[in-house]
């Protein structure tokens, strides 16, 4: 019996040094980057910008910079341009491969071979 699960164990442990099972999270090391947004709308213009870099690797913590530029038309005309920073922390869950703000609950769904991240219906490219 002893033997029976010395095996299995000596198995399983062959096929994680060759890499059969890949225990990587891939969704989880393409996180980091710059991803942009663009929206047109009646009264203006916006210009989308998140910058997410790692700060806790352990944790899964994350820190997003939010920049974004909004140009509004007025009957024609272009008034002042308006644009904001926000930085903001997230916390990745590895079990539903999403990302997530701790102070306002937003979540983020990453897609892999798009390469894009998504916050609801918002769709913002990875460059």
């Amino acid at each position: 019996m002893v033997l029976i699960i010395l095996a299995h164990v000596l198995i399983v442990m062959i096929f994680l040094s060759c890499g059969i099972v890949n225990t990587k999270d891939k969704v989880r090391e393409s996180i980091p980057g710059t991803y942009i947004r663009f929206s047109e709308y009646e009264f203006g213009k916006e210009y989308d910008t998140l910058s997410i870099s790692l700060q806790n690797s352990s944790e899964g913590k994350y820190k997003i910079i939010r920049k974004w530029k909004y140009e509004r038309e007025m009957k024609g005309n272009k008034t002042r341009l308006e644009y904001k920073r926000k930085v903001t922390t997230a916390i990745y869950d590895s079990m539903h491969k999403l990302l997530q703000e701790t102070g306002t609950g937003k979540i983020y769904s990453i897609d892999i071979v798009a390469k894009c991240l998504f916050n609801g219906p918002a769709k913002y490219y990875k460059l």
